[in-house]
């Protein structure tokens, strides 16, 4: 399957959880109650390829990931994935907080970034920016 640009959504468990279990089951992995504790106390994210469903994972308190999986069309792409998860939780953490913050004091929020700047765009619509749109800026 050719490359897709694979997006990161939130998610509630329920949508992960038949699809970790039959992942689970397929396998024969058994799952202890310490692991399953700390995979349903985690924040959820579905990976999504054209509006495809490509993997989940989870990430608990905002360091560990306990739950990762890239469905087999889209398993070239794991190990790209899987550093982008790896710095996911920690950008979003720092900009959902600020969001909050702004709001609260009666502020407004806009982001922005350079037109060119791709990172910057993920890391803005991870945390709940609106990106499909660019801001410019016009000079008198």
């Amino acid at each position: 399957m050719a490359n897709h640009e694979i997006l990161f959504s939130p998610c509630q468990w329920e949508v992960l959880h038949e699809h970790v279990g039959a992942y689970f089951t397929t396998n024969n992995i058994t799952v202890d109650s310490f692991w399953e504790g700390h995979v349903l106390e985690s924040n959820h994210y579905k990976m999504l390829a054209a509006d495809q469903f490509a993997g989940y994972f989870a990430i608990n308190k905002s360091s560990t990931i306990t739950l990762f999986h890239v469905f087999t069309p889209y398993a070239n792409q794991a190990q790209e994935l899987f550093a982008r998860v790896k710095k996911y939780e920690s950008v979003t953490n720092a900009m959902v907080p600020l969001k909050q913050i702004s709001s609260e004091k009666g502020c407004q929020v806009l982001s922005g970034c350079w037109y060119y700047n791709h990172n910057s765009k993920k890391s803005m619509e991870s945390a709940g920016a609106y990106s499909k749109t660019r801001l410019i800026r016009f000079y008198f």
